[in-house]
């Protein structure tokens, strides 16, 4: 087994966050390339987290529209076309159910 890279995280933006992320499509795209390369990846979240039909995280920022990011579904979607990617994701967060409108900024959910 080798681990060749780990990306760790604390208190991210937005922006930083999806920095990180498209670190992690880039790797997902070259496993799915290669004959031989499987990826593993696992994603420790602990923070805010709400929940529409998956679960989103949070971030701390003014504007509403960088505040959501709706991981399990990104990531879902990313593992699902990427053969030889294996993915895990650990939440340690709270994840408050919350409506559509607050996630587009129509309400006062959040």
């Amino acid at each position: 087994m080798k681990i060749s890279e780990i990306i760790e995280t604390h208190d991210s933006s937005n922006d930083d966050f999806m920095e990180d992320f498209r670190t992690i499509e880039k790797r997902m795209k070259l496993a799915a390339a290669s004959e031989t390369t499987k990826l593993f990846i696992c994603i420790y979240y602990a923070g805010h987290g709400v929940m529409l039909n998956t679960t989103s995280i949070v971030f701390n920022e003014k504007e509403r529209i960088d505040r959501f990011f709706d991981m399990e579904r990104k990531l879902t979607i990313l593992s699902s076309h990427r053969k030889n990617t294996f993915t895990a994701v650990i939440y340690d967060c709270c994840r408050e159910k919350i409506t559509q409108e607050a996630m587009r900024g129509g309400g006062d959910d959040m």
